[in-house]
């Protein structure tokens, strides 16, 4: 069947008008997911930004600030820590803090004073997808009781592997960041 001049076969015209609403569609559901994690996250970290506000309330609170650093990186970096001993819990606030990629994990390690010197506590292990500028909130839950917190330490930590990564003590670990009390 011959083509007129300036007629498109109905065939051509019905693909091109499916491929376009696959599309859209495809990018619809793209956009809504990335809706949904920035909502969940920027809930989550309004009730991290209340729960510091409580923490910092309290009585017997430690709240420290970063120590400077040398490393390039991290030379801009703001914030620090705030510990309740009593609860057992506490924030990491930060700004300025680098994106991890992939298989990088942030480390928080606790010193206390009332278990061996060379003994640390895990108390967060997150990775970092924020925009650098705006604070961020991240929860500090140690794996056991911490009672005389003498030194933060936030560390780079590379991992293929988040379970992994929560068992390790000094495999492939970047110091970065120190905070004392």
């Amino acid at each position: 069947m011959p083509i007129e001049q300036g007629k498109l076969p109905l065939w051509f015209v019905v693909l091109s008008i499916t491929v376009v609403i696959v599309l859209l569609s495809y990018a619809a559901v793209y956009f809504y997911q990335q809706q949904e994690r920035n909502g969940s996250s920027q809930t989550e970290q309004a009730a991290l930004a209340k729960q510091k506000i409580h923490l910092l309330k309290q009585d017997g609170v430690i709240k420290t600030n970063w120590l400077r650093t040398l490393n390039n990186k991290m030379k801009n970096v703001q914030g620090g820590v705030i510990w309740n001993g009593k609860q057992q819990q506490g924030i990491i606030h930060v700004q300025y803090l680098p994106k991890t990629i992939k298989q990088q994990y942030y480390r928080l390690w606790i010193y206390d004073l009332a278990t061996q010197a060379n003994k640390r506590v895990s108390g967060a292990l997150f990775q970092h997808k924020g925009n650098g500028v705006d604070e961020h909130l991240i929860t500090i839950t140690p794996e056991v009781p911490v009672k005389q917190p003498y030194k933060f330490e936030l560390v780079l930590l590379e991992s293929n592997d988040r379970n992994q990564a929560k068992g390790r003590q000094d495999d492939n670990e970047h110091p970065l960041l120190f905070a004392q009390p």
